[in-house]
């Protein structure tokens, strides 16, 4: 996370703001261009030199009368940290001063092992690529941090399709990457004639509820792409697909939407399915495209209250770096401009136009365990079980869960890692609109400081969910069985929070570990060793 401060010359304080930052365009692998990034430390190396640019440019801004004047800031954020449900990583050495994105998505380049052949001797472009990437995940070195989408290339047609269900299915991951420039289909022909399998992979994304970024580079690709998305709306409708199903679950991501200098982007954009990465802008070139974007944007719902339809724009963009292929530079300048007086005066003060930039957008169009599992029940109380304790014993107590899932299953950490910062959008899983506000009512009127979050590991049927209360010193965690997909009620909730006693500050690790112990085990009906 980072931590931003007001610069103003006023006599009143100075506010303090957080942000929770996601690259929303990263690469692991190595490509057949030699561009490589093969672990995630080199990821968190390029974190690392973000920050420290960013603090030279602050400098500068000092001593060089010719800065830019759009740069002048009105935050400048004076430190990074792990957000508080990643806490317990704040120590590791691996990740010290890399928090400028709290998390990352990534997915293989054009790799070199991209046609190594799966066990079954068939060659499916990316298998062994996707493979590798969700391995990596689930490493203790990626520190919950790096999500992943599967690379598909629809020229491998039936197979292809093969590889979106495995992807998805089998390894965990989030989302699809399809680049029609590296894998040669990037022709008129192909979609307009021949798009029979890409459409197929884009009904698979509906049908699992998760993202598509398409490589954009010119704006023919961007005309064929919006047009494939029409025709499949248009299809969907004949098929009596609620518009609203469509529109929450089709996602279609245009990368390097800064190279696409036609009105033809603001037209896709104002689509409730097509969004853009801002990967590659720089300079006046951030200020000039979010100036088009506020004005060209048009939100196509009239339902939306006159702020939501003046800022539908900012739930349609997200940064991202495109890292191994821009720089440091590129991100650092979004983010001075972000911060600056003038982007702070065009969105009128409105600072949560700054967190969907920063992760609030793409946030919304990664699957979410809690809304896809959502069907009513509130008599299974096996389904869930909850834990109440003081905020300051979180790391002991997390640390404790991963090494009981890691002695008594593998040795891996959890393979995913979500967050949402909005209370209201998080709490869609439940059934009540009083169990927070209750045990803590001093948030009511402040819901946004929560922070609520789940892990999920690939081979234990156990969701770790949780929020943090900001202004109490108190923190609740719910034991998910997810291999039952029941909706918990308020009243489960409520009752298997009040069986559990609060853990206190003179718990040791072996009572803390004994507690979850007996939690765990009632809920997955597995014996847990210590």
């Amino acid at each position: 996370m980072i931590e931003v401060e007001e610069q103003t010359n006023s006599g009143k304080s100075r506010r303090i703001l957080q942000f929770y930052l996601i690259d929303g365009h990263h690469h692991i692998g190595e490509d057949v261009d030699n561009h490589k990034n093969l672990t995630v430390n080199g990821s968190f190396n390029f974190f690392r030199s973000i920050w420290n640019l960013l603090n030279t440019k602050y400098e500068e801004q000092i001593t060089n009368s010719s800065f830019p004047e759009y740069f002048k800031c009105r935050f400048k954020i004076k430190r990074v940290f792990p957000s508080p449900p990643l806490n317990f990583l704040r120590s590791d050495s691996l990740y010290a001063n890399s928090w400028l994105f709290d998390q990352f998505i990534a997915f293989p380049f054009h790799d070199k092992f991209r046609e190594k052949p799966r066990e079954d001797g068939k060659i499916v472009q990316y298998h062994n690529s996707n493979t590798r990437l969700a391995r990596i995940i689930s490493s203790n070195e990626s520190g919950c941090r790096l999500i992943g989408y599967c690379r598909i290339n629809p020229l491998d047609e039936k197979l292809a399709i093969e590889e979106v269900d495995y992807s998805i299915l089998n390894l965990g991951l989030s989302g699809i990457k399809l680049h029609p420039l590296s894998d040669e289909w990037n022709e008129r022909d192909y979609f307009e004639e021949n798009s029979f399998w890409l459409k197929e992979i884009l009904k698979r994304a509906l049908k699992y509820s998760v993202p598509v970024i398409f490589d954009c580079r010119f704006v023919n690709t961007l005309k064929w792409i919006y047009n494939i998305v029409l025709e499949l709306e248009k299809e969907f409708i004949q098929n009596r697909f609620e518009k609203s199903y469509i529109y929450k679950n089709l996602k279609i991501i245009i990368a390097h939407i800064g190279f696409l200098n036609d009105d033809i982007l603001f037209s896709a954009l104002s689509h409730p399915c097509i969004y853009g990465d801002l990967t590659g802008l720089f300079s006046s070139r951030t200020r000039d495209l979010m100036d088009n974007l506020q004005k060209k944007v048009v939100c196509p719902f009239s339902n939306l209250a006159p702020l939501e339809q003046k800022y539908y724009w900012s739930t349609k963009v997200f940064m991202g770096s495109d890292f191994t292929y821009f720089e440091a530079f590129h991100i650092v300048d979004q983010l001075l401009y972000f911060f600056s007086e003038d982007f702070y005066n065009k969105i009128d003060g409105n600072v949560s136009i700054i967190q969907n930039l920063l992760s609030d957008t793409i946030l919304n169009l990664l699957p979410n365990d809690f809304q896809q599992n959502s069907i009513s029940n509130t008599l299974k109380s096996k389904s869930v079980t909850s834990l109440i304790f003081n905020k300051n014993l979180y790391n002991k107590v997390i640390s404790s869960i991963f090494s009981l899932f890691k002695n008594n299953a593998s040795s891996q950490n959890p393979k995913f890692f979500r967050i949402d910062k909005d209370l209201s959008h998080f709490k869609q899983f439940l059934d009540s609109d009083s169990f927070y506000t209750k045990n803590f009512t001093i948030q009511k009127q402040n819901l946004n400081s929560q922070y609520n979050f789940y892990f999920k590991w690939s081979n234990n049927p156990i969701i770790v969910s949780g929020t943090i209360p900001n202004m109490m010193n108190r923190f609740i965690i719910y034991f998910f069985n997810s291999s039952d997909p029941s909706k918990p009620s308020f009243e489960v909730l409520k009752n298997s929070a009040t069986d559990i006693q609060m853990i206190s500050n003179d718990s040791s690790n072996e009572e803390i570990t004994s507690k979850l112990k007996v939690l765990i085990e009632n809920l997955n009906n597995v014996q847990y060793s210590d």
